[in-house]
């Protein structure tokens, strides 16, 4: 008695009428071959556990088509799958995904994840085989979709995620999710989940949620543009040294001169005063001789006026020669203040740190000069 030909869903009798593709056609017919659609792009999956994805044993032979080894990895799965040899069948259909996204290996990838325990990735591949379903397919076989879809949705978290960038490569728990925008449903297991956007020129955009089994929400991530920093500035070079001044660039002229002619004009006052006080002096000495000829006091009327301009004469010289040594002694003070000016270092004067003037002082009964400075 002849075995009838087995096939490991119901997903694979619904294909086996559904082959079309000339690639296909062109393998060895066999009586219950999965349809091979053209590919697709899949919603993103993570990887199953290394030790739940043992690598298939007797790979297809080189020189195959890629469809080739697709139909003969899709074969080694569906015999896995009917020995309930769930590891195996796994690395087989994911094998084959890995060549090519069809919403039938989807499918039956998803199944057998589910029954390892691997709800996430079970999600991700249900989900992606219920979208790209033919609109010729049994409904039967897509209510059986939806039914271990449905199953594996009741133990992990739904996320829509959405980010106000394109571009950006979005991070589940730290894994690679996809690129913005993402159209498709993100699976992940329940508990603490940390999402992450990430964009050149863009801080990193971050959020963490508490979740529990069945949860489902949308969630927004913002990108911010990074502050532009402004290119840094060249430090400033000292201004070159400048050149030796000469003596009249750093001294003051018109101050020089004014101080050598104060100088000179008193002392040339102070001259002429000595020269009245000597007069005046003269003039005393010889009214003072009259007075001893006369052999008379000052009392005497014939003597009275002589002795009032003897004293007047006196008084006159008195003034005539303090005033001359007043004027001198100012005189001498401006002298010393020019010196001392002309001969200061020049780099004191100007660095603004030593200053120096003249202090002179007059009054009927003396006069003072001295020189002020701070240093």
């Amino acid at each position: 008695m002849r075995t009838p030909a087995v096939v490991c869903l119901p997903i694979l009798a619904a294909i086996v009428g559904a082959i079309g593709p000339a690639s296909i056609a062109s393998a060895q017919p066999k009586p219950a071959q999965p349809a091979q659609p053209a590919p697709t792009t899949p919603s993103p999956k993570p990887p199953p556990p290394a030790a739940q994805k043992p690598a298939p044993s007797g790979g297809a032979p080189a020189g195959q088509s890629p469809d080739q080894q697709v139909i003969q990895l899709f074969d080694k799965g569906a015999a896995h799958f009917q020995k309930a040899q769930w590891p195996e069948a796994e690395a087989a259909f994911q094998a084959a995904w890995d060549l090519k996204k069809s919403y039938d290996i989807a499918g039956n990838l998803g199944e057998v994840e589910l029954k390892l325990g691997q709800t996430s990735e079970a999600a991700t591949h249900l989900s992606y085989s219920l979208r790209h379903f033919p609109a010729t397919g049994k409904e039967a076989h897509r209510q059986k979709l939806q039914q271990l879809f449905d199953q594996a949705r009741k133990e992990i978290v739904t996320l829509q995620i959405r980010v106000n960038v394109d571009g950006a490569q979005v991070l589940v728990n730290g894994r690679l999710a996809g690129t913005s925008p993402i159209a498709e449903p993100i699976f992940t297991a329940p508990g603490e989940v940390l999402l992450e956007a990430n964009l050149a020129g863009h801080e990193p955009a971050k959020k963490t949620l508490q979740s529990a089994k069945g949860w489902s929400d949308e969630v927004e991530l913002v990108l911010k543009p990074k502050p532009e920093t402004p290119p840094p500035t060249a430090p400033r070079e000292p201004p070159p040294p400048r050149a030796s001044a000469g003596f009249f660039e750093k001294k003051s002229v018109p101050l020089i001169f004014a101080g050598a002619g104060l100088t000179t004009g008193l002392v040339i006052t102070g001259a002429i005063l000595t020269v009245a006080a000597n007069a005046k002096s003269s003039d005393a000495a010889a009214q003072f001789a009259a007075l001893e000829r006369r052999g008379l006091p000052c009392s005497d009327p014939a003597t009275k006026l002589l002795c009032a301009e003897q004293r007047d004469t006196l008084r006159s010289q008195s003034a005539l020669a303090n005033g001359a040594l007043a004027v001198f002694v100012v005189g001498g003070a401006a002298a010393a203040a020019t010196t001392a000016y002309i001969l200061w270092p020049s780099s004191a004067a100007s660095s603004g740190h030593a200053s120096l003037r003249p202090l002179i002082t007059a009054s009927p009964v003396g006069g003072g000069a001295g020189i002020a400075g701070t240093f």
